[in-house]
């Protein structure tokens, strides 16, 4: 058995049940394991506010807890307002893909901050409204904009017409930005330095940890690069083929409390 030291979890589709909320059994598990030592790690898309009441639930809040947000874009301590590492988009990012989206039919272009999600029409789009509904964080346009670290730039629409902006657009812009379609209905665009594989091997380096000391679990595109990089990877019984071909191990589904029957078995908790 390696010598696991760090364990990163993915939330939704891996963490999180059907309801998109955090299980008795999966609670439990996981404050099994912050008992015993073991740093646990939330590496999520989500913006921080976006994910912080799971924190609470586990009590995973301070200096000493850490958090890959925003597909790593940033690395955390979960603390408010603190950073390992900052992997920032700009306002000028933010304009230009705006005008790029322009030949296309009913794209909305958003960006997230930790803290708050920008979008500047007048009517939100179904996409957005989604977003809203699962993040609980508030929306805002770009005369509030704080000069808040941007974490990524969200280009959301009806499945057609982002697959018609991304065909025409793709090599233009993975030259310069990192892609992600973990959604039908919206395109991540990040800094070029993030993902969650980076963000783990940034984390890493600051603990003073090595791969093999990590464990990781995931369901969906976001997560391969993260269960690439760990020593023990698990794919959930909902992921996409790809992870659980590439995985150590294959666990239950999230609605299923996966997560907590793979941990319990494997530590024998």
């Amino acid at each position: 058995m390696r010598p696991i030291k760090l364990i990163a979890f993915d939330l939704d589709g891996t963490l999180l049940d059907g309801n998109r909320e955090l299980s008795k059994e999966n609670i439990n598990s996981i404050k099994k394991l912050s008992d015993r030592g073991f740093q646990i790690v939330i590496c999520t898309g989500r913006p921080y506010q976006g994910f912080k009441r799971f924190l609470v639930d586990l009590d995973l809040i301070g200096k000493n807890n850490y958090s890959i947000t925003n597909t790593g874009s940033i690395i955390k301590p979960n603390v408010e307002s603190e950073y390992i590492k900052l992997n920032a988009l700009t306002v000028e990012d933010y304009s230009k893909l705006i005008n790029l989206t322009k030949p296309f039919k009913d794209l909305q272009v958003a960006f997230y901050t930790d803290s708050k999600l920008y979008n500047d029409n007048i009517i939100y789009n179904e996409a957005f409204i989604h977003d809203q509904k699962i993040l609980k964080m508030e929306s805002g346009k770009l005369k509030e904009y704080n000069n808040e670290p941007i974490c990524r730039i969200n280009i959301m629409g009806k499945k057609e017409e982002i697959d018609r902006f991304e065909n025409y657009n793709y090599q233009r812009l993975s030259k310069e930005y990192k892609l992600m379609r973990n959604e039908t209905f919206s395109l991540e665009i990040l800094n070029k330095n993030s993902g969650k594989g980076q963000g783990l091997v940034t984390l890493c380096k600051y603990l003073k940890l090595k791969r093999e000391n990590v464990m990781a679990f995931g369901d969906n595109i976001n997560d391969i690069e993260m269960l690439d990089f760990a020593g023990v990877s698990v794919a959930m019984g909902n992921a996409k083929e790809i992870l659980k071909r590439k995985s150590d191990y294959l666990t239950d589904s999230n609605l299923n409390n996966g997560v907590s029957k793979f941990i319990n078995k494997y530590f024998e908790l």
